[in-house]
Parts: C-alpha cells; sequence; structure tokens
C-alpha cells in the first residue's frame, strides 16, 4: 500500500492495481502486456511514479502515462520489497538488491546472493 502526492492511496491484488481517493476504488488500466498474473508490491514515488512488482513478470514503473518494464534489467522476474530512500528505489529480488537512481533506468545491482 502507498499513497501518492495527490492523497490517492494505492495498493495491489492478483487481479489488478487499485487507487482510492476517499470515497471509491477505481482500478488502474494498464495497455501494456503485463499477461496480469498478479501484482505484489506497489510503491509511490513523486519523481519517478508508481513501480509495481509483478508475479512472474519482474518490475514495472508507471510515470507520467509511459510504462517502463524493468525485467531484463533486473534479471530476475521475483521482487520480495521495494523501498524509496534518498530520492532512489531499491529493488530486493530473489538474487539481489538492486539501485534505481532515476527514471533514466539507471541500474546498479549492489548486492548478490551468495549460491553454495
Amino acid at each position: 500500500i502507498t499513497k501518492d502526492d495527490n492523497g490517492l492511496i494505492w495498493f495491489t491484488t492478483d487481479n489488478n492495481i487499485w487507487n482510492y481517493d476517499g470515497y471509491s476504488l477505481k482500478p488502474l488500466e494498464i495497455s501494456n502486456n503485463t499477461n496480469n498474473k498478479g501484482f505484489n508490491k506497489i510503491l509511490f514515488d513523486s519523481e519517478t511514479g508508481l513501480w509495481i512488482g509483478v508475479k512472474e513478470r519482474g518490475l514495472l514503473n508507471i510515470h507520467e502515462g509511459q510504462i517502463r518494464d524493468f525485467k531484463s534489467a533486473l534479471g530476475t522476474n521475483i521482487i520480495l520489497a521495494l523501498a524509496q530512500i534518498d530520492n532512489k528505489i531499491w529493488v530486493a529480488t530473489d538474487i539481489g538488491i538492486y539501485l534505481i537512481k532515476s527514471w533514466k533506468c539507471l541500474v546498479n545491482r549492489i548486492a548478490y546472493r551468495y549460491r553454495h
């Protein structure tokens, strides 16, 4: 669950992304082919918009009406957590931690999962 600069509360379900304005629930229409396998994480950042973890699909960003898919940049489909700290987006996955510095897709892998 996250709140944007306009006071809308956003949350995800298995089937959709919703916003609540204090009076009614509205689904977010996504024209991108997300295959709607379920949404499991959501974060709002005033600089870069909505960040959405999609089950079996990776990470999406919706900003100013554009959808960007970060699946290939992260190299995994499993998003465990999202956080915004110091104007940067932190993404925890099953294979490491990533830092996204801006809308321009500057993705840095900063930690790796140790494998035996």
